[in-house]
């Protein structure tokens, strides 16, 4: 099974904090969307991680829970950071933020990690391309040997306490939907 990957964990408080069950808070969630860009979106219902991993083209996904919040969207990585990341590095930095992308079809693999607004490491590659962005210290996960998909993998643990593809709290992680206003008239 392939995976399809573009979301970003913020975590106030530093280490594995989806590692635990959280509760979602979806007052916050629109505040947040807002705060991003997302005032006209509309929250039309709730969802797990399964779904906000890689979101369906312009929905949003957002979490908040007591310490940290997830937020997926298709538009996070465009090759490299996006205007999205950018705002959401903006708004956390005095957090941990870890970013993710993957995309199995084109093997893109992308990850990024901020530390109270300094970024440590941004990694982006493909099969095909290369390495398409590579900045900062390698973090101890890359010397494990492995790469793309798997290292996405392995760097995901630092948020979620396993590797990405397995099993563990993070899977059902609760999480509030926005569409923008155009989906309104076609999908409900």
């Amino acid at each position: 099974m392939g995976w399809k990957v573009s979301c970003v964990f913020v975590s106030e408080r530093g280490g594995p904090l989806f590692a635990d069950p959280l509760v979602n808070d979806p007052q916050q969630c629109e505040r947040l969307a807002s705060e991003l860009g997302f005032a006209r979106f509309r929250r039309v219902r709730e969802s797990t991680f399964e779904g906000g991993v890689f979101p369906y083209r312009g929905e949003l996904f957002i979490g908040a829970y007591p310490g940290g919040y997830f937020i997926g969207h298709d538009s996070l990585w465009l090759g490299t950071p996006g205007p999205l990341f950018e705002k959401v590095t903006h708004r956390f930095s005095s957090s941990t933020v870890l970013a993710l992308g993957l995309h199995s079809v084109t093997d893109f693999w992308a990850y990024a990690l901020f530390e109270a607004g300094e970024l440590k490491r941004v990694h982006v590659g493909a099969v095909d391309e290369g390495i398409m962005a590579d900045y900062g210290l390698p973090l101890p996960e890359e010397s494990e040997g492995s790469d793309g998909e798997e290292l996405v993998f392995s760097i995901a643990a630092r948020m979620t306490g396993c590797p990405l593809d397995q099993d563990g709290p993070h899977i059902e992680l609760p999480m509030s939907v926005f569409t923008p206003p155009s989906f309104w008239r076609w999908r409900w």
